[in-house]
Formats: C-alpha cells, sequence, structure tokens
C-alpha cells in the first residue's frame, strides 16, 4: 500500500478514528490494505528445506494499527484466563 509508519503517525487521531469506524460500519477495507507481505524466517543458522523456515504475515501500517486498537478494547471486556498460553 506504500503507507510507512512515519507518514501514518502523522495522521491525527479523530482522522484515524474516522477511517477505523467507516471501515467497521461499511465492513469494507481497502483491498491494497488487506494485501500481507509474507516474509520467511529461518529456524536454524543454515535451513536446508522449506520447513526449516518460519512463514510471517505483515499487514499494513493502518490495518495493524486498527487491529492493535480492537485488541486493547477486547483484552478490556474479555480478559484471556490465566491458564491461556501463547496467542
Amino acid at each position: 500500500d506504500g503507507i510507512r509508519a512515519a507518514d501514518w503517525s502523522r495522521v491525527s487521531v479523530p482522522l484515524k478514528a474516522e477511517i477505523f469506524n467507516h471501515w467497521m460500519t461499511s465492513g469494507e477495507i481497502p483491498e491494497p490494505l488487506r494485501q500481507c507481505r509474507t516474509v520467511f524466517v529461518p529456524k536454524s543458522d543454515a535451513p536446508q528445506n522449506p520447513g526449516e523456515y518460519r512463514p510471517i504475515s505483515i499487514a499494513s501500517v493502518p490495518l495493524r494499527h486498527m487491529h492493535s486498537v480492537l485488541a486493547r478494547r477486547l483484552l478490556d471486556c474479555c480478559p484471556p484466563d490465566t491458564r491461556q498460553r501463547g496467542f
């Protein structure tokens, strides 16, 4: 999408809220923002086959920001069980 974190940080909070609210009420997020980039991180020093890589998908900056806002709100009303591990 070409939106860098430095550029997104200069967008005002009210405008970000308006954008996020529009996405939530319309149920539509622009296609370029829904595209993720996948990078393969080696699990070992000298990976020999595809199974020795860990795929990591990186979403756009605005979408990651919206996800973090939603995650914080969900944690406020639905705290994870103390027995939960991982995510």
